[in-house]
């Protein structure tokens, strides 16, 4: 028997319109199990500005077939925060972003 092959495509985006702060942020994935997994680092959003945080399938990257369910986490990153001149207050949090996707057995 040979081994299955998994495809994966897409992604999902984040917009952001007109932060009223700088930020910085690092980018996790937290599975339905509770375990996270950092996806991207040294995220940084300026104040008053206008973007979208790209997240490419690969970096969340589950392959056991079935519906999914798990959380995009935006962290406050503490260490990137300090280090930016620009960035006058620092806020702890998170801002969490549920969703739901199916990941099937690719066509041979």
């Amino acid at each position: 028997m040979k081994p299955s092959t998994w495809k994966s495509s897409g992604g999902i985006q984040i917009h952001y319109t007109k932060s009223p702060v700088d930020a910085a942020f690092i980018m996790l994935y937290r599975f339905e199990n509770g375990q996270e997994k950092i996806i991207k680092r040294d995220i940084l959003i300026r104040r008053e500005t206008i973007g979208v945080i790209d997240v490419e399938h690969y970096e969340i990257r589950i392959e056991q077939p079935g519906e999914h369910k798990g959380t995009v986490i935006l962290r406050s990153d503490l260490e990137t925060a300090y280090m930016d001149p620009e960035i006058q207050m620092i806020w702890s949090g998170e801002l969490a972003f549920p969703m739901t996707h199916t990941v099937a057995k690719a066509i041979e």
